[in-house]
């Protein structure tokens, strides 16, 4: 958008300098009238805020804000808040335009060069900050009844470092499947001691038996500074005895760190 901007806005500006211009006296620069000239930085400043300006007032939902007022009298308010007036602005502008049109060609694409690198820090800023790494093994996807007998979708993944991880994925349980109160639930403890050590518990998730995909996650928290065993059980139930295969669907793992 920026790029419709630049190059409407710079027409616009160069059609608004030649009229502005031919309502003024055409008269040779003398160095007493070089006194009165703005700046060139703070002139380049001003061109470039008009620039900025005349580009956004292109965008409808900024033109209705100024809908009753004169797009001059923006200008205006630009060059004012800068600490000069109307008068300097249009002496200076003759003297560019007249005197040196070459400089004022650089002084509008040295312009148009900070709108492009506004562009790409804008584009920048919209990007995702880190593509995460998905530190999951394995397979990322089950159908019950599943081919590998692995009735609780029972795994333990070995989590190296402390800090937070985070942990998504969707399920799927179907109106006929015969667990009662299929749900998840996961814990922590010291990889050393996966079967005797002192067991975290992770909040656990119940499942919905309506054959309609749902996403579920959990964050984990490794205070430790020595591995953790993290040991998942994507389909718990509460049957006793076992009821059978169960119809469901657990798809999506994504286990990665909270940056």
């Amino acid at each position: 958008m920026i790029k419709r901007f630049e190059n409407r806005a710079l027409s616009n500006e160069l059609l608004i300098v030649a009229i502005l211009l031919l309502l003024l006296p055409v008269i040779s620069c003398t160095k007493s009238e070089k006194k009165g000239l703005i700046p060139e930085d703070a002139f380049s400043d001003i061109l470039y805020e008009i620039h900025l300006g005349n580009g956004l007032l292109i965008a409808p939902e900024v033109r209705s804000i100024f809908s009753e007022r004169d797009t001059l009298q923006v200008y205006l308010d630009i060059i004012e808040s800068h600490g000069y007036s109307q008068e300097q602005m249009e002496k200076t502008l003759r003297y560019y335009f007249l005197k040196q049109p070459k400089k004022l060609m650089k002084i509008y694409d040295r312009n148009i060069g900070k709108l492009s690198e506004m562009e790409s820090l804008l584009l920048k800023a919209q990007q995702p900050d880190h593509e995460f790494t998905n530190l999951w093994q394995g397979k990322t996807d089950f159908h019950f009844p599943d081919t590998t007998k692995n009735r609780y979708l029972h795994f333990t993944h070995i989590l190296q470092t402390p800090g937070s991880y985070f942990l998504k994925f969707s399920a799927t349980v179907f109106p006929d499947d015969p667990s009662f109160n299929p749900h998840f639930t996961a814990f922590t403890c010291h990889a050393d001691s996966i079967g005797t050590g002192r067991r975290n518990y992770i909040p656990g998730l119940k499942y919905f038996k309506d054959g309609n995909p749902h996403t579920y996650s959990v964050t984990i928290k490794v205070n430790e500074i020595y591995p953790v065993a993290l040991s998942v059980f994507f389909f718990e139930h509460d049957n006793s005895p076992d009821p059978g295969q169960p119809h469901a669907k657990i798809s999506d793992i994504l286990l990665h760190n909270i940056l």
